[in-house]
């Protein structure tokens, strides 16, 4: 017949299920502090009805909703030479075109490289008839 033998460490087994229980009581309270933390940021939220997920960006084209009244600024149109009135402020170096010519323009294909082009040779032109224009007054003054 077998002799029951005895663990050689049973001391080390104990200690195991001791420290197993350790984990397992810090891991709870643990869980029961992340769950007070979960319920208090919950609780800030707002509520929000059932069917919404999220709520949709605040664009004019909602109905009851105010349009937002965008500033106008007075200029002249750069092709036509009318008043026209945009929603940005003019800063005098870059040209500016009412609504017909901004379409025509963009119905066109023309980039902002032709029209800076455009620009320059238009500026270069009435800079060199101002220098035409002066080199004549001298010439008549003598």
């Amino acid at each position: 017949m077998k002799k029951k033998t005895k663990s050689a460490y049973p001391s080390a087994r104990t200690a195991a299920d001791q420290d197993i229980a350790g984990l397992l009581t810090t891991l709870t309270q643990k869980l029961a502090s992340f769950e007070a933390k979960i319920d208090t940021v919950l609780s800030r939220l707002q509520p929000r009805p059932v069917g919404l997920t999220a709520t949709p960006p605040r664009h004019a084209g909602y109905p009851g909703e105010p349009r937002h009244q965008r500033t106008m600024y007075k200029a002249v149109c750069a092709d036509c030479n009318k008043g026209c009135e945009v929603p940005f402020q003019p800063s005098g170096n870059r040209p500016v075109y009412c609504k017909e010519c901004f379409a025509k323009r963009k119905s066109s294909g023309t980039t902002r490289v032709a029209q800076e082009k455009h620009v320059e040779a238009a500026v270069s032109k009435r800079t060199a008839a101002k220098t035409k224009t002066a080199a004549a007054k001298k010439r008549a003054r003598k």
